[in-house]
């Protein structure tokens, strides 16, 4: 019983540091579209200001 429980609380640690590392994929991702995003708005007024 207590090695199921081990496996259980194991396979729960997996799955959340598997899931934190896809948040951070996540939100690196959308962290990067937001620079890009930006550089192409600023590059966007700087080419209509001209």
């Amino acid at each position: 019983m207590a090695f199921d429980n081990q496996t259980t609380a194991d396979q729960i640690r997996r799955h959340t540091r598997a899931r934190a590392a896809g948040d951070m994929r996540l939100i690196l991702s959308v962290a990067l579209f937001a620079v890009f995003a930006s550089a192409v708005a600023g590059v966007m007024v700087v080419t209509t200001t001209i």
